[in-house]
């Protein structure tokens, strides 16, 4: 039976998910101190290791670069910390893979046995491979150019090795997330092209500027012409200097600005001088700093809640499946779903309130996309939808676009009773634009409600039943999406003739 070790402070947690694993054949200890955890591996190598980030001595990313130097044990590292800038700092550091609370119980079993299976079947017949003057060490995981030793990180040596022991195969993005990063990529497949651009490995280039002159005639005209020559060079490139070094202030007080503004927050102008342009410059430093520290402060309150909501809803996730089938059981997860569901848009409605969000835009279809939405979530309901020269594909982030369009289709459906027509949805890109209008056949919206319906928790019915709407965040977040979109979202709506929700994406 594989025996896992889980580090994590949150003791209420092991117990469920303890019994939970032993009903798929696997053996679960924990400890709460990372320096338990590091002992219990030095004296019992266990086959995987389930490790928290946020510990008490030393943060969960200390506890895996300790256990890289040290072996290659599998890690998974499961917190409630969901951050993108998070995961990609223990993929790097070594782990195997990355789930966030609240999280599916069988999905970390599934994500458990899959890595156990891909550490069981790496070759381990060769321990070094030699590619020219390249060579790996497949055991040590080092590499060598020659004499001269690579520093590696974990992720690009990954990268090296699969691209080394498979020479002349390609591979897609897909391909080598799941080989280096394990199978929770869907988030980060840009991250392999910053990946091969550190891997082009080259020496240090040198350019010798040689001025020579040959022997063009006896005389001294020849010399002449060439000290010449050489005299309004050196003018030039003087005179070149002295306005660059006039204007570079500016140039370098916008550039900075500009990237502040773009979302690089620790951006800061470097700028020793003493007269109107540095008093210029140590006031926009000293406006950036207290920006970020307010910014930091807001994230870090994110993250405190995040935790806080997380753990108990993940605690209470595997208790639940701990029960018996039953009427109550299921009335259980289903409202368990509700707060992850509720916890999940108010964190993703505040991610898109930053203006310093960005989208992940890629090439979509449109009408692939609406269609994609339907068969997944609406297959059997009473939809009509109509296409019109949306065949094209245009740069829309992808994963928000579908929920906005989930979410209307869901609202549409929820207020239209079987005995009307089915809801509409029609999609057509016209003047540079894609407009997608949702049509339903309800009782319609008072007018005077029409204005405060994209915000935040305003519900028409004030009574909060589950029958007659959700928490009030859903055509909040559709707003949001299309806005970050640089779109707009309209609602028209008349008494016993139904609603119309339409919003306009510019290309």
């Amino acid at each position: 039976m594989p025996h896992i070790l889980l580090i994590d402070d949150d003791q209420a947690l092991a117990a469920p998910l303890k019994e939970y694993f032993t009903r798929y054949g696997l053996e679960l200890e924990s400890v709460t101190l990372p320096s338990q955890g590091l002992k219990h591996i030095e004296q019992s190598t266990p086959d995987l290791v389930i490790l928290d980030i946020m510990l008490p001595e030393m943060d969960g990313f200390e506890v895996c670069r300790t256990i890289r130097k040290q072996s290659n044990l599998p890690i998974l590292m499961l917190t409630a910390r969901g951050e993108v800038m998070d995961r990609v700092i223990g993929l790097e550091l070594g782990a195997d893979d990355y789930l966030a609370k609240p999280f599916e119980p069988r999905e970390l079993v599934a994500r458990v046995q899959n890595i156990l299976k891909r550490s069981a079947t790496q070759p381990t017949t060769r321990k070094q491979i030699e590619l020219g003057d390249l060579k790996l060490d497949l055991v040590q995981q080092n590499a060598w150019i020659g004499e001269r030793a690579l520093n590696l990180t974990t992720l690009e040596y990954r990268l090296l090795a699969l691209l080394v022991q498979h020479p002349g195969q390609a591979f897609s993005r897909d391909e080598i997330l799941n080989a280096v990063k394990g199978i929770d990529a869907d988030l980060y497949t840009r991250s392999v092209d910053i990946l091969i651009s550190r891997l082009r490995l080259q020496e240090a280039d040198t350019t010798l500027l040689l001025m020579t002159r040959d022997r063009i005639g006896n005389g001294p005209l020849p010399l002449i012409i060439g000290v010449t020559i050489i005299a309004i060079l050196l003018l030039i490139a003087l005179t070149y200097h002295l306005v660059r070094r006039l204007f570079q202030p500016i140039q370098t007080i916008r550039q900075s600005v500009a990237r502040f503004g773009s979302g690089e927050l620790d951006q800061r102008i470097t700028l020793q001088r003493r007269d109107e342009l540095g008093e210029l410059a140590n006031s926009i430093n000293t406006m950036a700093d207290e920006i970020q520290a307010m910014l930091e402060a807001k994230r870090q309150l994110l993250l405190a809640i995040s935790h806080e909501l997380r753990s108990p809803l993940t605690r209470a996730r595997l208790n639940a499946e701990l029960l018996d089938e039953s009427e109550p059981r299921a009335r259980i997860i289903a409202d368990i779903q509700l707060l992850e569901q509720q916890l999940a848009e108010l964190l993703e409605t505040e991610h898109l309130e930053n203006r310093h969000a960005k989208l992940d835009l890629q090439s979509t279809v449109p009408k692939n996309l609406i269609e994609s939405v339907i068969q997944q979530h609406f297959s059997t309901s009473r939809l009509s939808c109509h296409h019109e020269d949306d065949n094209q594909p245009i740069k829309l982030d992808a994963v928000r676009i579908r929920l906005l369009i989930r979410n209307l289709l869901d609202n549409a459906l929820k207020h239209s009773p079987e005995s009307t027509e089915p809801v509409m949805i029609s999609s057509r890109i016209v003047d540079q634009t894609w407009a997608v209008t949702v049509q339903d056949h309800g009782h319609g919206i008072p007018a005077e409600h029409l204005p405060h319906l994209t915000e935040p928790f305003y519900r028409v019915d004030k009574s909060r039943q589950r029958e007659t709407g959700g928490y009030g965040l859903g055509l909040y977040l559709c707003r949001v999406i299309t806005e970050a979109h640089r779109g707009t979202l309209q609602i028209d709506s008349k008494m016993d003739k139904g609603t119309c929700v339409t919003f306009t994406v510019p290309l």
